[in-house]
């Protein structure tokens, strides 16, 4: 970001939101943590268990939406999964 001429706030709150999409903290990186849930819910999950396999996908899955806001939660709930990935996500979230 440097060497793209950004001023050094802008690369400062860069930098903590990268470091703080896991936790949150603020108003902007809880969007952050979110859309990180969120596009793994959306689009990640076939990827994850091709790599991890199904075993893993439970404790994957709690962990993605214990963070979440509840605004988040609740555009999860509304969310359509293949039905294999389904059965766990309900078994979680519901």
């Amino acid at each position: 970001m440097e060497k793209l001429d950004f001023d050094k706030e802008t690369i400062d709150r860069v930098k903590y939101l990268v470091s703080n999409h896991e936790r949150g903290g603020d108003e902007d990186a809880d969007a952050v943590r979110d859309a990180d849930s969120l596009a793994f819910f959306e689009a990640n999950i076939p990827q994850f268990v091709g790599i991890y396999g199904m075993e893993k996908l439970e404790a994957k899955i709690r962990f993605m939406y214990d963070r979440m806001s509840e605004k988040a939660k609740e555009l999860v709930k509304q969310m359509k999964f293949k039905e294999e990935y389904q059965e766990v996500v309900d078994k979680v979230i519901r």
